[in-house]
């Protein structure tokens, strides 16, 4: 799954994917490489203790790069509260001297394009078949092209990651 020559180091990146339950977030050090990954859910949601939560995980864990949804194009279906939290993420980051980059849905789409993956849920069998410990957590694939399982923020954030390093390097 990998462009970079093995002797290589990629740079250590965060990537986070926000959703109606609460966020998930990815450790990277390299497409392929998971340093730590949780989901959390937030009863309620309350988007000042995930912009703490996630301020708190740049200064624990020092990434040289945020990665986020890009918001502005036109197949984002962040609401209101999902884009002041993204906007907030990205001035936090600012602050601390931390690149940020977003990719839109369809920049992940063209990356996996490569293994014939349109869909979330195809997109997350590569990510299943590629990354150790995906593999049991992926999902049945859904029915219902909006009935969305809850691990899919874990995913949604790892193939933010992928496509920042395809394409950057």
């Amino acid at each position: 799954m990998t462009n970079k020559k093995l002797d290589e180091e990629f740079e250590k990146i965060l990537s986070v994917y926000p959703n109606s339950k609460g966020y998930a977030y990815v450790l990277m050090e390299g497409p392929t490489i998971v340093i730590e990954k949780k989901m959390v859910s937030i009863s309620p949601v309350d988007n000042t203790r995930i912009l703490k939560d996630i301020t708190d995980l740049l200064k624990t864990h020092t990434p040289e790069a945020l990665i986020l949804e890009d918001m502005s194009c036109k197949f984002s279906r962040k609401g209101g509260r999902g884009k002041q939290l993204l906007r907030s993420l990205s001035l936090s980051a600012n602050h601390q001297g931390i690149s940020v980059y977003s990719y839109a849905r369809e920049d992940i789409r063209l990356v996996f394009e490569i293994w014939r993956a349109k869909t979330k849920y195809e997109i997350a069998e590569v990510i299943a078949k590629n990354i150790k410990g995906f593999e049991m957590l992926l999902y049945p694939k859904p029915k219902y092209p909006d009935s969305q399982k809850y691990l899919t923020a874990l995913f949604d954030a790892v193939s933010l990651g992928i496509t920042h390093y395809y394409k950057t390097t």
